[in-house]
């Protein structure tokens, strides 16, 4: 597109215009202020933040660090994977304003824990395997086909959201 854009640009100003500054704004400033777009795009708060609203959960808590985003999509189809840590006070909150969980309940863990990883096949490697003490919630967002999925670590005070659309 950025090339199509040039060249049509070029061919209507080539006449009119004579200093290279002119230039240079036409055709530095788009790529500049779209590399800066496509930065921002895909700094993992940004995305996580997309990631909650389309889950139609709460924002992300104050406390969260290590923040996690994968991503995979086809013409009809993908997947959104989050993950990040936060304090156990902060993550409650994060339960009790999330829209989507107002009328969930949630599964608690059996004695053996879960294989989060091995219920999703597709997620990435940091999505935890093994989770010996959590709770589980299966939510049903309206622009949904499948169901989404929030994991609670309660051990490690980690929060992954898995998200699908089809």
């Amino acid at each position: 597109m950025s090339l199509a854009y040039q060249a049509l640009l070029y061919e209507i100003l080539k006449k009119r215009i004579r200093r290279n500054l002119i230039w240079a704004i036409l055709f530095i400033l788009p790529s500049i202020v779209l590399g800066i777009s496509l930065f921002y795009l895909s700094l993992p708060t940004v995305n996580a933040r997309r990631i909650l609203t389309l889950a139609e959960l709460a924002p992300l808590p104050e406390s969260a660090t290590e923040i996690k985003v994968y991503e995979w999509s086809f013409v009809f189809s993908g997947e959104k994977y989050l993950r990040f840590r936060a304090s156990p006070s902060d993550i409650e909150k994060f339960l009790k304003k999330s829209p989507i969980l107002q009328d969930v309940e949630c599964e608690k863990f059996p004695a053996d824990g879960i294989r989060a990883r091995s219920q999703n096949p597709n997620a990435p490697d940091w999505y935890k395997e093994d989770i010996k003490k959590g709770r589980l919630y299966i939510t049903h967002p309206e622009w949904g086909y499948y169901p989404g999925q929030i994991i609670v670590d309660d051990e490690e005070h980690f929060v992954y959201v898995n998200i699908i659309w089809s």
